[in-house]
């Protein structure tokens, strides 16, 4: 184990926090989270655990397609960072709560929106592996050729479909989401490619 890969490790860590807290951020803001975390809901309810919980079953749910797909993507990141956003998202929703106005709700969902998208580029760049649905968005788009938001942005709505129709909560974030994330995910990955 050397230098490089305990820095990679360190990176990889703090872009799972930062989504989990991005996501949380979301959440509490009463506007609903992201994508992934309204499917999550959906399971949540459905199956009566905690959105964490059911956040690393979709990840596991999502891993047998992913390594048809692309199994070069399977890596410690792959396992490791589910648990690492699920935990901190857990964390988050437990501890934190704020009473907001209107627009501080806004403000809130939207650095959450932000920082989901900062967050999955900062874990996917370090490449010791994809969760299994940003390496199935990743692989998709590399072997249609479209641009990756696109693609992230046409999964990212069918999961909200979905987790809406399992129970979850559909709103305003889930509508940024959908739309921002692609475009702040692949800014990231570029900002990080050009270091």
């Amino acid at each position: 184990m050397n230098i490089s890969f305990l820095k990679k490790v360190l990176f990889l860590s703090m872009g799972a926090i930062i989504l989990g807290i991005g996501i949380g951020l979301a959440i509490v803001s009463g506007h609903g989270g992201d994508a992934i975390s309204v499917f999550s809901e959906g399971l949540s309810e459905t199956f009566k655990v905690t959105i964490g919980t059911a956040s690393i079953g979709f990840y596991i749910l999502f891993m047998i397609p992913m390594l048809v797909i692309d199994r070069k993507q399977f890596g410690i990141g792959t396992i490791v960072s589910p648990f690492i956003c699920a935990i901190t998202l857990d964390l988050f929703l437990t501890y934190v709560s704020f009473e907001m106005t209107t627009i501080e709700t806004v403000l809130c969902m939207a650095i959450g929106i932000v920082l989901i998208g900062i967050g999955i580029g900062i874990y996917v760049s370090v490449e010791l592996g994809r969760s299994s649905y940003d390496a199935i968005i990743l692989a998709i788009s590399k072997k249609l050729g479209k641009p990756l938001w696109i693609i992230k942005s046409s999964g990212d709505l069918i999961l909200c479909i979905f987790g809406y129709m399992l129970g979850g909560t559909l709103g305003l974030g889930p509508v940024c989401a959908v739309i921002f994330i692609g475009p702040i995910l692949e800014m990231t990955l570029k900002f990080i490619d050009s270091k």
